[in-house]
């Protein structure tokens, strides 16, 4: 089976909800203007036009949910072998903060707690199955079956349930180095491809290959679940749901985050019901 991340684009349906992972897009606009002290005005104003440019423009749906991550998450009691995402830096683009907490107000947005946005997206997603798209990056959004929108390349793809046990299985195999996740030893992509080749049921691949390894028990446990994406708590969502009218701008500028990576904006802004 293909990566379900390499499956090309296809054309997103009308649909009713679009559930924004929005953590990633908080930080990389607060992240442009991290050399200029007086910046937090151009970046709320880069979040509002990214919103409107990269999100609600390409995928057109009535509502949407903006989700980010609270302060708590239980991944880092979990995390014995390495600390969880204990590798990023600590320090924080200079108005991220600021940044985080007028989004939080201006979009009403929903804040985990004491799990993380990924946990919440795909919640909602499975709730919403097959009215709703996932709007976001992070790779873990693919265990949820259903619609998915990559707000930076502009992708949409719809991801079968088999795909979606799939990305699980395989992260459980190459781990996940963003989040210092190991997995196993000396397991990389092609590997994991290896080992999920033509398999029927990808995570009794994934068991066999532990057992082989002699890491069933603790181990196996803990990467399941720092991998696994909950979604089973009943969450009230709708509360949080928003309107964001969709512009007919045509003006558009790039812009470059830390990474050199281009996230494309419009001039057009928001209006909220």
């Amino acid at each position: 089976m293909q990566h379900p991340k390499d499956k090309p684009h296809q054309q997103l349906p009308n649909l009713y909800l679009g559930i924004v992972d929005f953590d990633s897009a908080i930080y990389r606009c607060a992240a442009v203007h991290n050399d200029d002290e007086e910046g937090l005005v151009d970046a709320k104003v880069t979040l509002f036009e990214f919103v409107q440019n990269n999100i609600v423009n390409p995928t057109g749906c009535e509502k949407y949910l903006f989700l980010v991550t609270g302060p708590d998450n239980f991944r880092h009691d979990v995390a014995t072998t390495k600390p969880y995402k204990g590798q990023r830096p600590t320090e924080k683009p200079i108005h991220y903060l600021e940044l985080l907490d007028w989004a939080i107000i201006q979009f009403n947005c929903l804040v985990s707690v004491n799990v993380e946005a990924d946990d919440y997206a795909v919640n909602c997603h499975q709730k919403y199955q097959g009215s709703s798209v996932l709007i976001g990056i992070d790779k873990d959004n693919l265990q949820s079956s259903g619609w998915h929108h990559n707000y930076s390349t502009g992708v949409s793809k719809f991801i079968s349930l088999s795909e979606a046990q799939w990305s699980l299985a395989y992260q459980m195999l190459a781990g996940d180095p963003g989040d210092n996740i190991t997995g196993l030893y000396r397991v990389g992509k092609a590997t994991a491809e290896a080992y999920l080749k033509d398999s029927p049921a990808p995570m009794k691949t994934v068991y066999d290959v532990y057992e082989e390894k002699d890491l069933l028990g603790a181990y196996y446990t803990e990467q399941y679940r720092l991998l696994y994406m909950l979604r089973d708590e009943v969450i009230p969502f709708e509360g949080n749901f928003i309107t964001v009218l969709k512009s007919d701008s045509t003006e558009v500028e790039a812009i470059e985050d830390e990474q050199g990576e281009q996230w494309e904006a419009s001039a057009a802004k928001v209006v909220l019901c």
